[in-house]
């Protein structure tokens, strides 16, 4: 009887090797498919993740306005993602309104540029703002040529941008910036020199 017991031990210690081999294939097949569904779906889980972080709305006035004034869209929606994180209702300390975050005087000086009836409370409808927003980085480009230079016009302010391409501090060839003096305005512009590229490779390539 003893030995019956110990015939079996050592069968079953015999068997135990092929188990595990067996085993081993099986979790090295799973994995291995489990490997080249999460790779070849990685490029579709970016893009699903990403237009959650940078979401595309308001697409209809955003159209409207790229096709309007010859702005690129991913660089409009970098805009609105950089300045009010799509909020229409968003007011910032400096008296800036809306998607774009315009102040009413730009929105007035623009208007009367446009030959536009003023509206009051205006800037407060997203397709208003996003078109005047859109044609101020028009203008901007027609001023100054460069998206860096735009970016730190729509920031800071033209004038200000004007007089540092001609301070040798900042500006070596008076026609790019090496410096930004304004430490908000510099990672403004990293802001949305990165929200641009999100939406170009999310939406645009």
């Amino acid at each position: 009887m003893a030995q019956t017991r110990r015939r079996n031990r050592r069968r079953r210690k015999q068997r135990n090797p092929k188990r595990k081999l067996i085993t081993f294939i099986i979790v090295v097949v799973i994995l291995g498919v489990i490997g080249f569904i999460l790779v070849s779906n990685f490029g579709k889980a970016q893009r699903f993740v990403g237009s959650k972080l940078y979401p595309i709305k308001y697409s209809e006035y955003v159209d409207k306005a790229s096709e309007e004034h010859g702005v690129k869209k991913e660089l409009i929606y970098a805009m609105i993602h950089t300045e009010s994180h799509f909020n229409k209702d968003a007011v910032s300390s400096a008296g800036a309104v809306g998607l774009m975050q315009l102040t009413p005087e730009t929105y007035e000086w623009l208007c009367k540029r446009r030959n536009i009836d003023y509206v009051d409370g205006g800037l407060y409808e997203p397709s208003i703002n996003i078109d005047f927003g859109t044609y101020l980085i028009k203008y901007l480009f027609e001023e100054f040529g460069d998206e860096k230079l735009v970016i730190a016009a729509y920031n800071a302010g033209p004038d200000n941008v004007k007089s540092w391409l001609k301070n040798p501090d900042y500006s070596s060839d008076g026609k790019t910036l090496t410096n930004v003096p304004y430490a908000e305005t510099e990672k403004h512009i990293e802001k949305v020199l990165d929200a641009e590229d999100k939406y170009k490779k999310i939406y645009f390539s």
